[in-house]
């Protein structure tokens, strides 16, 4: 289940580096304990991670399966979380397994995790780590190019016909996801949930971001490259699509 209201992207599933780690920053958390994964998924809010959290296997493959997650922290507590940690590494995915037993961390280490802490620690301290990872994941995934727009994820800028735009951390999250879906109009919930991490916002962040994002372009209200449609989303429509495609990342 998604937390309630709190605070304040990526390829398609089976894009990615070796790591696993996506353009999005949400973090998929499985824990048995609900009120437990509550305060994890709290914790990463309050750093400006958006997060999901699940307390079965089965919800942590729906969640996944909807949009590949920048990170997965998987407690090995949960029933088949050894299944559903074999199958995400097996896809690429980024993730960290949580255990008290010094033995299974070392199997969880051996199978690919990136860490692999005791659940006893601190829900802060876990959300730091998580955090880092997420972080040094953006900055190793390289460049989104959609026609005239690159969206620079090492330097976490927008280079906009040659221009180099320095924005908000929301502004290139936002210009990233809709470059990697180049040609396509992405829903409003779709937006909310996979850049903001909030599905139960309102619409108008999105508005909003979107009418900024195409100022800072100097586009209007009915560019032809960034469009919106009334109901539906909002899309970029590269100048040629040849010209669209993801840098920086093997395959």
């Amino acid at each position: 289940m998604v937390r309630p209201p709190g605070r304040d992207v990526g390829p398609r599933a089976g894009e990615g580096s070796g790591s696993g780690l996506s353009a999005t920053r949400t973090v998929l958390v499985l824990m048995p304990d609900p009120a437990r994964c509550g305060e994890f998924v709290g914790a990463l809010q309050d750093r400006g991670l958006p997060a999901v959290q699940a307390t079965t296997a089965s919800q942590a493959i729906h969640w996944a399966r909807r949009e590949p997650p920048a990170l997965v922290v998987i407690d090995l507590a949960v029933d088949r979380s050894r299944i559903v940690l074999q199958e995400f590494r097996r896809e690429g995915r980024a993730v960290v397994a949580l255990s008290p037993d010094s033995r299974i961390r070392t199997w969880a280490l051996e199978a690919g995790c990136l860490d692999a802490p005791d659940p006893a620690l601190d829900p802060h301290e876990l959300a730091l780590k998580a955090a880092v990872l997420v972080r040094e994941g953006l900055r190793a995934r390289g460049r989104v190019l959609a026609g005239p727009l690159m969206v620079d994820l090492s330097e976490r800028c927008l280079l906009w016909r040659g221009r180099k735009l320095r924005t908000t951390p929301l502004l290139v999250d936002l210009a990233a996801y809709l470059a990697a879906r180049a040609g396509e109009i992405v829903p409003v919930p779709t937006l909310l949930e996979q850049v903001w991490g909030e599905p139960w916002a309102s619409a108008e962040r999105v508005h909003h971001a979107v009418w900024r994002l195409r100022g800072l372009l100097g586009e209007g209200r009915h560019s032809a490259f960034l469009v919106g449609r009334r109901g539906h989303g909002y899309g970029v429509f590269p100048e040629s699509p040849r010209l669209t495609r993801r840098l920086g990342a093997p395959g």
